[in-house]
């Protein structure tokens, strides 16, 4: 009499080989968060510095002034942004409500830090609004000029201690990204 067995895999070892690639599966799955929060930094990232470079490019192409400002959100946290445009006939600044370059705020857990000419801008009543902290007719701390000028700034992006970027001007040219993680 002739043994023949057949070969292949034994139920237990397609059991064993399922339950590791479950495990590894559950271990990709819990850290996704993490890479879906670099993924929407990056994107807020870069929405910001177009729209910038939009504006000041609208600003070139329309004869018209424009101005950014830093804005908190509903949380308090200064994580919303604002474009304005200057009022010839009123000799003020209102806000620009025409997409893209309409008031946004970021994704939750992204915050900004706006420095303008080597000065951090404080929302706290040094930057020129009124008694409630509204600053809707005060002057934008960054400015968008008609020439192609703007006010040097460093408007960093971060999220966390480990997510942080910072858009510059020197106000001569382009809006620039300076990622200083790489450092």
């Amino acid at each position: 009499m002739s043994e023949s067995r057949s070969s292949g895999f034994t139920l237990i070892e397609i059991l064993v080989v399922l339950m590791i690639v479950s495990i590894m599966s559950g271990i990709v799955i819990a850290n996704m968060p993490s890479l879906t929060r670099s993924a929407d930094f990056e994107a807020e990232v870069k929405r910001l510095q177009i729209v910038m470079e939009l504006a000041r490019e609208e600003a070139l192409m329309q004869s018209n002034e424009f101005g950014f400002r830093v804005d908190r959100n509903s949380a308090g946290q200064l994580s919303a942004y604002s474009f304005y445009i200057y009022d010839d006939l009123n000799q003020s600044w209102v806000s620009y409500e025409v997409s893209p370059l309409q008031p946004r705020e970021l994704p939750e857990g992204i915050e900004m830090r706006l420095t303008v000419e080597g000065e951090a801008f404080s929302l706290d009543g040094d930057s020129g609004g009124d008694a409630d902290g509204e600053e809707s007719q005060g002057l934008p701390p960054v400015m968008l000029l008609s020439s192609g000028e703007t006010t040097p700034f460093d408007l960093t992006i971060f999220q966390g201690r480990d997510l942080s970027v910072t858009l510059r001007s020197d106000g001569y040219t382009r809006i620039e990204k300076v990622d200083l993680n790489e450092d």
